[in-house]
């Protein structure tokens, strides 16, 4: 995500009818003062931000968070979608529009989640085989592509993101196996290995 491509969404809105703005590290502080304040009162519809709105926002009224950052930080993308999950009146749901895969990536902004203060080990960078076309320091030119976004199902995510050991019951069902295994992108013969072995396994106990 870069300014240019934060001031780009920002305008295909605005020519689609959308009272829209940019903001980003660049813009006075009084234009991004004004541009929150205007989302707040409605006057600003749609706010497209690089780098500002991942935290320190506090606009209850949101109603809707479109990412369009991919991120492989858990924390990053909380941050994001949790700025639109400041209760408001009449406010009853927050929509996501995930154009980045974060969703699919780090799961439901709601999914329980085991927490620690210690952290994580972050794990040695190694420098790669630098390709030719990087020597030169040019900019990533961004490709825009059409595309539709679906509506995540909740049981689908859970059979995704749980490790399977809590999935697994000892008397699954083919149904119930064959959702499991649509979820995580298992083969098909998975599910007949899976059926096979909780059989002999339950026949074992009854000897």
């Amino acid at each position: 995500m870069t300014v240019e491509h934060a001031q780009d969404v920002a305008r295909a809105f605005r020519e689609a009818g959308w009272r829209a703005r940019c903001v980003h590290g660049g813009s006075p502080k009084n234009e991004r003062d004004e541009a929150i304040a205007g989302l707040a009162t409605g006057e600003v519809q749609i706010l497209c931000a690089c780098d500002l709105i991942s935290e320190g926002l506090d606009v209850p009224v949101v109603g809707a968070v479109i990412l369009l950052r991919p991120t492989k930080s858990l924390v990053l993308y909380m941050q994001q979608v949790g700025r639109g999950l400041r209760p408001a009146e009449d406010k009853d749901r927050l929509i996501v529009l995930d154009h980045a895969s974060n969703t699919m990536k780090h799961g439901f902004a709601e999914t329980p989640r085991n927490w620690s203060l210690k952290g994580q080990e972050k794990n040695q960078r190694i420098a790669g085989e630098c390709r030719e076309d990087n020597l030169g320091g040019g900019v990533r030119q961004l490709v825009w592509r059409s595309g539709e976004l679906i509506e995540l199902d909740k049981q689908r995510e859970m059979f995704r993101s749980l490790p399977l050991r809590m999935l697994l019951t000892g008397n699954d069902s083919r149904e119930r196996l064959e959702l499991i295994a649509e979820a995580r992108g298992y083969k098909v013969g998975w599910v007949y290995y899976v059926l096979r072995a909780q059989h002999e396994a339950s026949l074992a106990k009854s000897v």
